[in-house]
């Protein structure tokens, strides 16, 4: 058997490797880099085989972990299920544009004093062995320790003064829960990400007043523009009241208030955020892992109904059907046209959606 990298590229702090296997390939073979000095090994961030060929990529920054690889050289080596190691070949080609100084991937990443990261592609001479060579600094912590202690006293009492909070949330949401008679009429039209209604509920709410349902209902709006804004006492009194006395509550995006309080088995909480479908869906293959959800996480878990723009999709209560016919008729034959297809045939459309640990990493 034979294994060879064929190609090597890098952009920024990720390197890229292409490579083929001759002969039969054993079972469960991967590619891991090690680090003979400091006996690391770390796994490359995205490994895959297409037939005899395979690609895999390394993010310096984010192999260890989500964090930076230490200093040091690393060296890709094949290992099968058993634990086995084969020889890596590196292809002529690649040795070639090493000899004729044509080899440019080199990567240098300088963030400030005292922190960098710098990585160099290079060959042993002895061995003709292809390793990545990482050279990481990191900022050295602060050594202020009246700092330190005073930004985690702040902290601490911000953290104890937000559950302080929730719980009495909870407790004003109760009382109003208890005194406030239901009439089956009262609609509550609610977001934390924009200022005023708009989207997929703006559109629900002309549709309904379209329809005269306006005249039957009564429609409360309760806005904010991010979910970071903090409500004032009295703000924060109305939109518990608002919550406590409706009989439906339809909400766009996540919104942290609404998961707080346990809701009367009569009151219905739509979401009608397009992605509910593939976050309720798929969300929990993430569970146990970082930045993924909690169990015992309350986030998305109280709906009665969702609004997907998918075929089908299981909420806790319901199984939500939405096509193409929702959308409007002047823009569906746009949708058609667009991608070039007939109402004759089905079209089966596949979309993925890559996240990052939260809002700032996707």
């Amino acid at each position: 058997m034979e294994l060879a990298i064929s190609k090597l590229t890098a952009r920024r702090v990720i390197y890229y490797f292409e490579g083929y296997v001759k002969g039969e390939r054993p079972k469960g073979l991967k590619f891991v880099f090690y680090n003979y000095d400091l006996k690391i090994t770390i796994k490359p961030s995205v490994f895959e085989w297409d037939g005899d060929t395979f690609r895999m990529m390394l993010h310096v920054e984010q192999a260890n972990e989500n964090n930076p690889i230490s200093s040091g050289d690393y060296y890709p080596i094949a290992v099968d299920g058993k634990g086995k190691q084969y020889p890596l070949q590196v292809a002529k080609s690649i040795i070639e544009e090493r000899e004729q100084a044509e080899w440019k991937n080199d990567v240098v990443v300088n963030k400030g004093k005292g922190h960098h990261v710098i990585c160099k592609s290079l060959m042993d001479l002895d061995t003709d062995e292809l390793f990545i060579h990482v050279d990481t600094v990191l900022p050295k912590p602060r050594k202020n320790y009246i700092r330190r202690k005073c930004g985690e006293l702040y902290y601490g009492v911000r953290n104890d003064l937000k559950d302080w909070a929730q719980k009495l949330f909870v407790v004003v949401f109760n009382i109003f829960n208890k005194c406030c008679k239901k009439r089956g009429n009262k609609i509550l039209f609610c977001s934390g990400s924009r200022a005023e209604i708009g989207g997929n509920e703006e559109f629900i709410y002309k549709r309904m007043i379209e329809r005269g349902l306006d005249k039957k209902y009564k429609f409360v709006l309760d806005f904010k523009p991010t979910i970071n804004k903090t409500y004032g006492p009295f703000k924060m009194i109305r939109f518990i009241y608002r919550l406590a006395s409706s009989d439906v509550i339809l909400l766009d995006d996540y919104y942290p208030e609404i998961y707080k309080p346990t809701y009367d088995k009569n009151v219905k909480v739509i979401q009608v955020w397009h992605a509910c479908g593939a976050f309720k869906t798929f969300g929990f293959t993430r569970l146990g892992k970082k930045g993924g959800p909690k169990q015992t996480d309350p986030n998305h878990r109280m709906y009665d109904y969702a609004a997907p723009i998918i075929r089908h999709c299981i909420i806790r209560k319901r199984l939500v059907s939405v096509s193409i016919s929702f959308i409007r008729s002047e823009f569906q034959e746009q949708i058609f046209s667009l991608m070039r297809i007939t109402r004759k045939k089905p079209v089966n459309v596949y979309m993925r959606n890559f996240r990052g640990q939260k809002k700032r990493s996707v």
